[in-house]
Formats: structure tokens, sequence, C-alpha cells
């Protein structure tokens, strides 16, 4: 697929696209519109995206991780109650530092992040949402607009972007 002449590349033809762009984003999602993306200098590559949680986890764990649905969290952190039915310790750890970077969320055992995390549902829910824009959740807030375009209401879509270096791809 292609787009004000950016083309959005699969795995297959990748080499021989990526001297081309400055920047190279991998989307895994359950639909995208080309028209979402934001194409100044980009390189999209996109894949299906497996919506299992401990997939979810696994990709917020690779710190290239720009966005994801804001609903991810809400199921597996803000709506859980405990590792069985959200985000394993490590993953858990990485968006509890990104929203609350002051509060210390290392322990020994997942049980007790879990039982900060429950005590302290309602705040961290304010500071999440301050990261979130028509229905993702940013990792970095300088990265808003870079890939997606900002009119886009994507509460619906289950979506992860990753940025990608060179080394990576090949």
């Amino acid at each position: 697929m292609s787009k004000n002449n950016v083309t959005l590349a699969t795995v297959s033809n990748i080499n021989r696209l990526t001297e081309s762009y400055k920047f190279v984003y991998q989307i895994k999602a359950n639909f995208i519109n080309e028209d979402w993306l934001n194409y100044h200098n980009h390189l999209f590559i996109t894949e299906r995206l497996h919506t299992h949680k401990s997939d979810i986890a696994n990709l917020i764990l690779n710190e290239n991780v720009i966005c994801l649905s804001y609903h991810f969290l809400k199921k597996y952190i803000l709506e859980a109650q405990n590792s069985n039915n959200g985000f394993k310790k490590a993953a858990l750890e990485v968006v509890l530092k990104n929203i609350l970077p002051t509060e210390n969320w290392e322990f020994d055992l997942a049980s007790s992040l879990w039982e900060k995390l429950n005590q302290q549902k309602d705040h961290i829910r304010e500071f999440m949402e301050q990261k979130v824009d028509n229905g993702l959740f940013f990792f970095n807030t300088n990265d808003i607009n870079v890939v997606i375009n900002n009119k886009n209401d994507l509460n619906n879509v289950d979506l992860i972007v990753l940025k990608l270096s060179l080394s990576e791809l090949t």
C-alpha cells in the first residue's frame, strides 16, 4: 500500500525500502486505515496484532514502544486486580514508571506491586489519562503527532506502535 509517495511496507519487502526513510515504525493493529498515518519521511511496517495480554505485555517490555491503545491499559491495569487478569510484573512496572516516575514501583513480589497499584488506582488513572490522545496512550507525549494523525478517533482500534532502528530490520 502506498500513499503520498510513501510505502506501507510488509516484512517481506523491508530491506530494499529502509534506506529512503528517516524513521521506521512497526504498527501492530487489528485494523489500520492508511489515512490515519503521518507520512512525512516515515516508513510503516504493518502487522496483525495478537491481543492476548501476554503478547501485549511483551511488546510493552520492548523499549521502542511509542504508544498503544488505552483500552489495553484500562483492561489489564485499571480493571484488573492482580497478574491473573492483568499484566505481568515487568510490563506493569514499565507502564507505571512512565505514568508516575516519582513513585517507587519496584517490588520483589508481583503481589506487592499489585497491592500498591490497587490502593492508588484513581491517582494512576488521572495521570494515565493525561497521556491519552484519541484512544492512544503515549509513553512520551512528544510522539503524539509524529506517527498518528491527531484528528482520528482510535478508541475502538487495537493498536501498538513501535519505533524501529535499521539494525532491528536487517
